[in-house]
């Protein structure tokens, strides 16, 4: 992933389940723009509500609020954009929300306006923005232009507010979600999507290379939008089935772990950071690779562990147009996610590994034999600028006809070697949610963090 701009939700998705941003995910945050990349929050609170949140993380940048509905840079305080709904549409909204006594908020300048600042619903809000209301009844309101509208109700109450709305004004205005309790209602066209396209087109960065985080209906178009769209653990079921990517909750840094993983590496050591590339590639360019590069990769095996020391991996060399197109229609090489290259995109060569028959080795200690020397032939490969996968499902008795394997030796795995043609992305992975999968050519490796895979400290 070449990532250059992060744009994050706040509610839900930094902040974790007691509304706080942990220390964890706000050095992870620092540590994303040292390397000199921007980060941009995404929010449907009050721009001075998001703000304190950039603050407690100690950066400055851009805040898109309300939804998008307005922009601006924290380092001048300068408005970027901002697009309210209009004047007799907000009227509307007032003279509603007074025929059917549901709570409103109106977002007008930098104030937040209630009716009653000391309802149950205003105070609870309050205490989630961390703002304070102003109280006033709306018809006296001089100006109503106001950048977001808020009905504040139970979920089958909104419904049937925007259902209604939707009828009078729907042709004015957009209604979103920002949690199953707040219905929001914006200018025509505004949302985070729209925002997120106007701030990048500023910094002229691709979308391609922006990730954006989320967990709620209003981070939708944002997260369909730029490249790397990623949905919270604990997101709303919509972003969870549409979304393609999908990390830990808020309430499990997420987000930072996102970052660590996919996006943070340049603090890595060398070794770590060819151990992270050497990941399984299955498209590669059409190249041909010297016997004396597949020897360069098979001699160092000689200095990985064996059991007893029998040394009983021996191995075959493949490099040979013919032979190479004779085996690739007998290899399969992403059954979890049922796909497989074209043979034009095949491998430049094979080694494959076997072991001597009779051998006094048990089956377990020959595999783990096998690992010790295919992981050093993988680092070596890397090491090399090639790529490889390790292929354990293949017609091994048409194979071994082919490369006229002798009866006393028994094959077991074909490691691939090329150019690889993909992108290999390791991201965040939970239980039960472990599969490869693919989007637009680049292939992505879940991995549990850290903390999932020790299970005890003694």
């Amino acid at each position: 992933m070449d990532i250059k701009l992060l744009i994050s939700d706040i509610d839900g998705t930094l902040l974790n389940e007691k509304k706080e941003i942990t220390e964890y995910t706000k050095k992870a945050l620092n540590n994303f723009v040292k390397e000199g990349k921007q980060l941009i929050l995404a929010t449907g609170r009050a721009h001075v509500s998001a703000k304190k949140i950039l603050d407690s993380i100690g950066l400055e940048g851009i805040v898109i609020s309300y939804n998008g509905a307005k922009i601006i840079d924290t380092k001048n305080n300068e408005v970027i954009y901002h697009n309210p709904i209009k004047e007799e549409i907000t009227r509307k909204l007032i003279e509603y929300s007074k025929k059917k006594n549901v709570h409103l908020n109106l977002y007008i300048g930098n104030d937040w306006f209630v009716e009653n600042k000391e309802s149950e619903k205003s105070t609870f809000y309050k205490n989630l923005s961390k703002i304070e209301p102003k109280e006033i009844d709306f018809y006296d309101l001089e100006k109503v232009e106001t950048t977001k509208a808020l009905f504040f109700e139970e979920y089958d109450k909104l419904k049937e507010i925007e259902s209604e709305l939707s009828k009078e004004i729907g042709e004015y205005v957009d209604f979103t979600y920002s949690s199953s309790y707040f219905l929001e209602i914006l200018n025509k066209g505004v949302n985070k999507g729209t925002a997120v396209k106007k701030v990048i087109d500023i910094l002229d960065i691709s979308k391609d290379n922006c990730i954006a985080f989320g967990d709620e209906l209003n981070d939708y178009e944002m997260l369909k939008y730029v490249k790397y769209g990623v949905a919270m653990g604990n997101a709303n079921e919509k972003l969870k089935n549409e979304i393609v990517h999908k990390t830990l909750t808020n309430s499990e840094n997420g987000v930072a772990k996102f970052i660590e993983e996919a996006v943070e590496n340049s603090r890595r050591s060398y070794l770590e950071n060819i151990m992270i590339k050497s990941r399984s590639n299955r498209s590669f360019e059409n190249r041909v690779i010297s016997k004396e590069i597949l020897e360069e990769i098979v001699n160092v095996t000689r200095y990985a562990g064996s059991a007893r020391n029998l040394q009983g991996i021996k191995y075959v060399i493949i490099n040979t147009k013919e032979t190479l197109d004779k085996i690739f229609p007998l290899t399969k090489w992403a059954g979890a996610i049922e796909w497989n290259p074209e043979i034009s995109e095949g491998p430049s060569a094979y080694i494959m590994l076997c072991s001597q028959e009779n051998l006094n080795v048990s089956e377990g200690m020959l595999n783990f034999d096998m690992g010790l020397a295919s992981q050093n032939m993988v680092l070596k490969i890397k090491e090399l600028g090639y790529d490889m996968c390790i292929i354990g499902s293949y017609n091994k008795s048409e194979v071994n006809k082919i490369v006229g394997l002798d009866e006393k030796y028994k094959s077991h795995y074909l490691i691939a070697i090329g150019k690889g043609k993909e992108k290999i992305s390791i991201v965040p992975g939970k239980e039960g949610q472990l599969t490869y999968y693919r989007v637009d050519g680049e292939h992505f490796v879940p991995k549990l963090p850290l903390e999932k895979i020790i299970i005890k400290e003694v």
